[in-house]
Order: C-alpha cells, then sequence, then structure tokens
C-alpha cells in the first residue's frame, strides 16, 4: 500500500516538473547578438503615428489603412483589403498597424476597432476606446477569433514582428513626452504573447538590473533591418543586433 501511494506522489512530482518544460518548448523566445557599430547618425527617424495612412502587401492580397479626423482611432479608421482576384471590401470604424500571411492559410491583423461594431458581447457601459487586438481570419477573410492586448498604458506599439512559430510577436514601443505627443525616443521592445494577448518586456543585453540602457545611449531609437537585425541609435552610434529565436 505505502509503495503504491508513494509512486503516484512520485509520478505526480515528475508530471508537475515536466509542465514548466514544455510550457517554455511551445514559445520561442528571441536572442539579440551585437554584430557591428556604426558612428553614424540615425538615418529614418520613426514615430508612431497611428493615424497615417499604412499599405500592407502579402502573398495574395493588398492592404490599405487610415484613420481620419481628431476623435478616437477606431471610429475614424478605414480599411480596404483587397485578395487578388476577388472583390475587395472594406472595414468600417477599423485602422491596423500590421498585418501577416499565417501559412499554410489565414492572416493575422494587428487592429483598432470599435468593439461596438465587431464585439457581439461588447456592451457601451465597458467604456473601451481604441483597444489593440489580434484579429484572426481565415482563407477567405472571414474572422475567426480575436484577442486583446494586454498593453500597459502611455505607450504606443508598433513595428511589429512576428516570430517563426507564429506564437510571439515582437512590438517597438514609443513612449509620450511631457506634452502627451507621441516621443521620436526612448523606444524599448515588448514580446506580445498571440495566445494570451498578455505582454512582457524585451531587453537588449546591455540594460542594467533595473532594464536600464547606458545613459550614454540617450536618445535610443530603434527600427527593424533587413535578414533578421535591429537598428538601434545609441547615442552617436549606430549598432546592429542580430536576432535569433530559439
Amino acid at each position: 500500500m505505502y509503495y503504491h501511494t508513494a509512486m503516484r506522489w512520485l509520478v505526480l512530482l515528475a508530471m508537475l516538473l515536466l509542465v514548466p518544460a514544455k510550457a517554455e518548448a511551445r514559445s520561442e523566445r528571441v536572442k539579440f547578438t551585437l554584430t557591428e557599430i556604426w558612428q553614424r547618425d540615425w538615418v529614418d527617424e520613426v514615430a508612431a503615428d497611428w493615424r497615417s495612412e499604412r499599405f500592407f502587401e502579402g502573398i495574395d492580397w493588398q492592404l490599405g489603412t487610415v484613420s481620419r479626423g481628431d476623435g478616437e482611432i477606431m471610429t475614424g479608421g478605414f480599411t480596404v483589403i483587397h485578395p487578388y482576384q476577388v472583390q475587395p471590401f472594406s472595414l468600417r470604424h477599423c485602422y491596423v498597424l500590421a498585418a501577416f500571411d499565417l501559412l499554410p492559410r489565414g492572416y493575422l491583423l494587428v487592429a483598432i476597432r470599435d468593439p461596438e461594431y465587431y464585439w457581439p458581447d461588447y456592451s457601451v457601459s465597458d467604456g473601451v476606446v481604441d483597444p489593440l487586438e489580434l484579429v484572426w481570419y481565415d482563407e477567405s477573410w472571414s474572422e475567426d477569433s480575436h484577442t486583446l492586448l494586454d498593453m500597459p498604458a502611455g505607450i504606443y506599439p508598433d513595428d511589429f514582428l512576428l516570430s517563426p512559430d507564429r506564437r510571439t510577436m515582437l512590438a517597438i514601443t514609443h513612449p509620450l513626452d511631457r506634452d502627451g505627443d507621441l516621443a521620436g525616443q526612448g523606444q524599448r521592445m515588448l514580446a506580445i504573447d498571440l495566445r494570451s494577448g498578455e505582454t512582457d518586456d524585451v531587453w537588449l543585453p546591455e540594460v542594467d538590473g533595473y532594464g536600464n540602457l547606458p545613459p550614454e545611449w540617450w536618445p535610443v531609437r530603434m527600427q527593424w533591418g533587413r535578414n533578421n537585425t535591429l537598428q538601434v541609435q545609441a547615442g552617436p552610434e549606430l549598432r546592429i543586433y542580430h536576432m535569433r529565436w530559439e
């Protein structure tokens, strides 16, 4: 009797020990390695303008989006999607920040949509304004599901990058200045779990124990480069990092 009880506890303990390892294996993490340092100024300062016209193109589709007016982005948003060899269609009260192919089929949008038009269980009393969400579509551009992103207040994520396993997304965040306007400096990175919508900070190797980069790096501006790289303006230096998902 005692033998069987002990064996059951050992099996349960082994299962509990295996859970973190399996959970960790389900999602890739990104590692940054410094490869080059150039003494040069930033050549393309980018701010997260959530009202600008944007254009995306995939394997068999094109998408254009814009948000007009001075009110809520979601109510001023207008998006046109044109699948090749199919009539284009529009999404009113919708503004798109990023769009991806999900091979072998389907699509993923990072969108700001008016919940009153797109959420079946939405109540006006919820008071949701400009929610940032992930929206999945099937191969015929019919919505499958959506996930609300849990974004920290006071920052504007943009410049989204999808991981090879399509379980994680990286975003460069753009903070606000003292006047409440978008700042062109002090950018950071966030990792977004596509299953839960939860976010977590992503650090470069040079951060200190509090997540701060060296003060001489200011203004700290970032953008994704070609061939799986990240470009960081660190003071007078342009630092190039190679990204490896593991």
